[in-house]
């Protein structure tokens, strides 16, 4: 065999074996969910819901993490409004280690970080489970909303592991139900109903001596 036939086998035989590696190690795929799952409240109540992705599996390269997302939460506006977003720590400090984006639209809260650190700093901070963010929202109207994230609309669930070029797999993808009820009307305070009982023991004394 020539050399150069020799030259032309070799990058055939690392792709070759390039292929085989990636096949046996296939990426794992991840949960994403709300927490809580479910929540009750009152008109002008507030709701906070984490959003925390779990699943990851370890390989030789370390355990998978989460290095970027973009998602879009979707939510009934006659019932809730979205009013703050706050992005959990595990990607680095936010604004300071990463970029975020929030954007605050009827029904939609469409947002995303990118970590500026690297993979092994960001194992370091992450562990089985990661904290993306926490949403409030405020309870405007009675019924029951559920939030869910868009997954029909592009990018849909983006979440970036160590590979910087590839979406981490989505294996489920939870949803939440907030009911929000008509706040009953108050019962008196204790205060109040000393006071009731005082003025129903002068009463029945007044009765007493007439």
């Amino acid at each position: 065999m020539s050399r150069f036939a020799v030259a032309g086998a070799v990058p055939a035989l690392l792709a070759a074996l390039l292929a085989g590696m990636f096949a046996a190690q296939p990426a794992q795929a991840v949960i994403i969910e709300f927490v809580p799952t479910a929540a009750h409240g009152f008109v002008g109540d507030l709701f906070d819901i984490d959003i925390v992705v779990s699943g990851f599996s370890s390989g030789e390269g370390g355990s998978e993490i989460v290095s970027a997302f973009d998602l879009d939460v979707l939510y009934d506006p006659a019932i809730l409004n979205a009013t703050s977003i706050s992005f959990g720590s595990a990607l680095g400090l936010a604004d300071v280690d990463t970029f975020t984006s929030s954007i605050f639209s009827t029904g939609r809260l469409d947002f995303s970080n990118v970590s500026l650190l690297l993979n092994d700093e960001l194992a370091g901070l992450q562990g089985d489970s990661v904290l993306l963010a926490s949403l409030r929202f405020s309870a405007i109207g009675i019924g029951s909303s559920t939030l869910s994230f868009d997954t029909l609309t592009p990018p849909g669930i983006d979440l970036v592991g160590r590979d910087p070029f590839a979406r981490l797999p989505i294996d489920f993808a939870g949803t939440a139900l907030l009911t929000v009820n008509e706040r009953p009307v108050g019962v008196p305070e204790p205060g109040s109903l000393a006071l009731l009982g005082l003025g129903l023991l002068a009463l029945a004394a007044a009765r007493k001596r007439s």
